[in-house]
């Protein structure tokens, strides 16, 4: 009986031990002046989006923020138009008028927030902020703007994306690619999401390098123009293109190459060959083979490599 009790006395111990460990070091309240604090100086304030470190979402909403991330073209919006911490677009000196705390326990918390995004502009906008403890840390678990949850909207966005991709998605590669010259849906999505893993963190690697570059100065330097047009067919819109033919030319090394002959709106006869690769059952395009400048992936990874080389020195 002795042992029993001395045993359930180290059980107790360890609880409250873990209980007290877990508990937040940073208040609710400073926590959401933390967050707000770089938006009052103009500062770049931490993204919803960051995955670092200094992550400041939920576990649950950070992995919806990833696939809305990963369903993103470069340089789009994904499912939010805005930054939905402050409920605008831009914001200058921004002022945290009112923080009102309702219903915080040790594990959930939910705050009122009233913001004005300009300093000089009396429009305010109420956000609702929903917070979980992680490890002792207070995190974001879903933002109310306009009575929209950020974290139902974005899994709602990322539903109908997916959708539409597996939409394209046909047994045969042949089939497949054919899929891609007619379908509405294809020409509606980014063809970056199309791409291969490997290869999309090319594609996104090249797109960081040249986003503060004017597409003149990419002219000037003979850098790709790979947004004002598809890869596919060279054109902005490949269901405007008649395809004449496909046939599957070679399957090795897990690839599969797809060739397409095609006319363009314009009268001009092309062709291009597409390698694919399958993972989990889906189609993913690895590489655009033009008869004339060759591999895109392979022309973008090398732009990328010579250009970290000569930030390197």
């Amino acid at each position: 009986m002795r042992y029993l009790s001395r045993w359930f006395l180290i059980v107790l111990a360890t609880i409250n031990i873990t209980a007290f460990a877990q508990k937040p070091v940073v208040s609710l309240k400073e926590t959401i002046e933390q967050i707000y604090k770089p938006y009052g100086l103009n500062t770049d304030p931490v993204s919803i989006y960051d995955t670092g470190e200094n992550r400041i979402v939920s576990k649950r909403l950070a992995a919806v923020l990833q696939t809305d991330s990963e369903l993103t073209a470069p340089g789009d919006g994904g499912a939010l138009d805005n930054d939905p911490l402050c409920g605008c677009e831009d914001y200058d000196k921004l002022v945290v008028d009112n923080i009102q705390l309702l219903d915080e326990n040790a594990q959930t918390a939910t705050a009122i927030v009233r913001v004005r995004p300009s300093a000089n502009n009396p429009q305010t906008n109420t956000i609702s902020l929903s917070f979980v403890n992680e490890n002792g840390r207070w995190l974001i678990d879903d933002i109310m703007n306009d009575d929209q949850s950020v974290y139902q909207l974005v899994v709602k966005s990322n539903h109908e994306q997916q959708e539409m991709l597996d939409g394209l998605q046909r047994p045969l590669p042949g089939d497949f690619i054919r899929n891609l010259f007619t379908s509405d849906d294809a020409n509606a999505l980014s063809w970056t999401l199309l791409l291969a893993p490997t290869s999309r963190k090319i594609v996104d690697s090249f797109s960081d390098m040249t986003a503060d570059i004017s597409p003149k100065d990419q002219e000037k330097n003979a850098l790709p123009d790979i947004w004002n047009s598809n890869p596919l067919c060279g054109c902005d819109d490949p269901t405007t293109a008649t395809l004449k033919d496909v046939q599957t030319k070679a399957e090795s090394g897990g690839r599969t190459r797809v060739h397409a002959r095609f006319t363009l709106a314009n009268g001009t006869e092309k062709t291009q060959d597409i390698d694919l690769v399958n993972l989990g059952g889906r189609w993913l395009i690895d590489d655009y083979i033009d008869p004339q400048k060759g591999s895109l992936i392979q022309q973008l990874a090398r732009i990328v490599i010579t250009e970290s080389h000569s930030q390197a020195h």
